[in-house]
């Protein structure tokens, strides 16, 4: 059967665009990430940094500084053949690696996200009890219990980032701040490194105006459990993001023995 002129160019204009569709989406995802992201996010060509090649990716593991603002930069010696970053900004970035995991087939993909490292602290006063939130996060719906965490700024350690935050939410000083160890959030795709501390004993400090003023001020509510309400809450799931669970899980069996 013979099809008319007229629907021929119909088809054809239809089928061109799918085609420039299907182009725009894949170049998007493969081609550096550009088709959807908001342009304030997009990585100016020139700032951009990245490496090529195995050789080039493991040799540039020794030149790179730990962090560049809040934002470290992660190579694996071997395993990384290939870094295109695709967007970000201070408090993220998104990067295209190229890696051939172990002596598996080679990956040009791999998605890869990086975001300040990142501190929790579980915080028993001078009591022996613990002090912990009841809040909102935009990730959990619902209410959630919480415990005191934040970002690591430029240069901190993360120690002296635990005793900020502790004292920036809290108004407190804690006797020992004790690490429970340092943690990749997600094993294949990054998403940041977490430093987890136990505070013993942390009692008031008079605060001056200035430190008032720069105090957290997340909507909140404090809980005071001892050590048996607080493991129960836990076991309960009632501190609903995997960080916090294990800092605390960490910082009971911690201060147990």
């Amino acid at each position: 059967m013979r099809i008319p002129t007229q629907q021929r160019l119909l088809i054809l204009m239809v089928a061109c665009g799918f085609l420039i569709l299907f182009a725009r989406c894949s170049g998007g995802l493969r081609g550096g990430g550009e088709g959807n992201i908001p342009p304030q996010w997009l990585l100016d060509a020139g700032k951009r940094k990245g490496c090529s090649g195995v050789e080039q990716c493991t040799a540039s593991i020794q030149k790179l500084p730990i962090a560049e603002g809040n934002l470290p930069r992660y190579r694996k010696a071997g395993w990384t053949h290939g870094v295109q970053e695709v967007a970000g900004n201070p408090w993220f970035r998104t990067e295209r690696h190229t890696v051939q995991p172990g002596h598996g087939k080679e990956v040009d993909d791999w998605m890869w996200t990086e975001v300040p490292d990142m501190i929790n602290v579980l915080v028993q006063n001078e009591l022996g009890t613990y002090i912990v939130y009841r809040q909102e996060k935009y990730a959990i719906d619902g209410e959630t219990m919480a415990i005191v965490g934040g970002y690591v700024k430029a240069g901190e350690q993360p120690q002296t980032a635990a005793e900020r935050e502790v004292a920036e939410e809290l108004g407190r000083v804690c006797a020992k701040m004790r690490p429970l160890g340092t943690y990749v959030v997600d094993a294949n795709r990054g998403f940041g490194t977490l430093h987890a501390f136990v505070g013993e004993k942390c009692g008031k400090k008079k605060q001056t105006g200035v430190e008032i003023a720069e105090a957290d001020s997340e909507d909140q509510q404090q809980v005071v459990w001892d050590a048996a309400q607080l493991q129960a809450a836990l076991l309960e799931g009632k501190f609903r993001e995997v960080k916090w669970s294990m800092t605390i899980a960490l910082g009971l069996m911690t201060l147990q023995t």
